[in-house]
């Protein structure tokens, strides 16, 4: 009898231990338990130019489900979710993190800034294709030939100008000095720079990089002669995988320029005869800067001489602006010859004696004009019809 009853009080004490431990709250800290409230918290990164892809890796505890939102009608129930911010703007992300046991859950908010770089417009460009060259134009435009892109790119909307260019050459470069910009080809802060060697313009792309907090594009081992006036880089190399701002390539300069035309002229006319009447110099004049509305005004005796200030004739349907005209615009490419067959992100030559320049200037006749029609000049020319603007790829 001894013996049963102290086995039925051992079991009794068990009992109420386990009643005990029944009644109590579970204080483990084992994820969804109701002790343990969600607490939201991620990180983000990528590029905050638009379209801007955006990386979001969430950091919340004791949750197990997640809701995103993220201020532009896009959401995700992504833990690590991935989004594209197409326009410039702010957004406000906002992640909810939940416990589906305990039914709690916690929020976070982060501002994104997404921008967009100053002064230039997207081209739409991938999975795009042109025909590049023409069949009725100078040989070294020929054969005509299909060209697609891989990305999209920013263009600068008009031609890089004396005041950007002296702005951010001044502080950029020991031992800069102000290139000749003599009055009779036209100077102001609105005028197109020019008299600028192509080494001078892949510095500048450089330093505006380096303003926008981007990647340096150009390589070299020595700077010859004054850094942004007349300068020649030596050693000088491309990396086309770096995301910084570049001088555009051929390619990308003509694409940009037709803007979806295939006529001669973005306008959609085709030269020869154009421009035949008084009616079509008028309208040539309305979109370009070139012999009849510069060239042929004498210099010093009018105010039209030279280069006339950026944008003040109509752009192409991308809002480009002296696509044609204004100045000759250096490209990335080394001049040489098409190929026969198609291409994708096509960059030019390996190495060249000469650059390609596109657009025509103030002082050329109308078939120098064609978006198709292509030419060179020696990496140092200096030349008062020549100019630039940049591109900056959206990988």
């Amino acid at each position: 009898m001894q013996r049963v009853k102290s086995y039925s009080i051992a079991l009794g004490i068990i009992l109420t231990l386990l009643l005990l431990s029944c009644g109590e709250d579970d204080t483990s800290p084992t994820n969804g338990s109701p002790a343990n409230n969600p607490v939201a918290d991620f990180t983000w990164s990528g590029s905050t130019m638009a379209p801007a892809v955006i990386t979001f890796t969430n950091h919340s505890e004791n949750a197990n489900h997640y809701q995103w939102d993220f201020d532009d009608g896009g959401a995700s129930t992504e833990e690590n979710p991935v989004h594209i911010f197409h326009n410039a703007a702010v957004y406000g992300v906002m992640l909810i993190a939940g416990d589906s046991l305990s039914g709690k859950s916690d929020s976070m908010t982060v501002n994104i800034t997404i921008g967009k770089p100053l002064g230039m417009v997207l081209i739409h460009a991938k999975d795009q294709s042109f025909q590049m060259g023409s069949a009725t134009g100078s040989a070294d435009e020929m054969p005509v030939h299909t060209v697609s892109f891989t990305h999209d790119f920013w263009m600068d909307t008009t031609e890089v100008t004396q005041g950007d260019y002296e702005a951010l050459m001044s502080v950029s470069y020991a031992g800069y000095t102000t290139p000749n910009w003599n009055v009779s080809y036209g100077a102001g802060a609105r005028h197109p720079a020019f008299e600028v060697y192509w080494g001078d313009a892949a510095l500048y792309c450089n330093a505006r990089s380096r303003h926008d907090g981007l990647d340096s594009v150009y390589t070299y081992t020595a700077i010859l002669g004054t850094p942004g006036n007349l300068c020649q880089l030596e050693g000088v190399s491309v990396d086309f995988t770096k995301n910084g701002y570049r001088l555009p390539t051929e390619a990308k300069w003509e694409y940009a320029c037709r803007a979806g035309s295939s006529a001669d002229f973005f306008w959609g006319k085709q030269c020869d005869p154009y421009p035949e009447t008084p009616a079509d110099t008028a309208e040539f004049n309305s979109y370009a800067v070139w012999y009849s509305n510069a060239w042929e005004f004498v210099a010093g005796d009018d105010n039209f001489f030279g280069t006339h200030q950026v944008a003040s004739k109509m752009p192409n349907a991308y809002g480009l602006y002296d696509m044609a005209g204004n100045l000759y615009e250096w490209c990335n490419d080394w001049y040489g010859e098409y190929s026969d067959g198609a291409a994708v992100d096509p960059t030019g030559p390996a190495s060249g004696d000469w650059n390609s320049v596109r657009g025509g200037s103030w002082g050329s006749f109308p078939y120098y004009l064609r978006s198709a029609n292509r030419t060179f000049m020696v990496p140092d020319y200096q030349y008062y019809f020549i100019g630039f603007r940049v591109v900056l790829p959206v990988e």
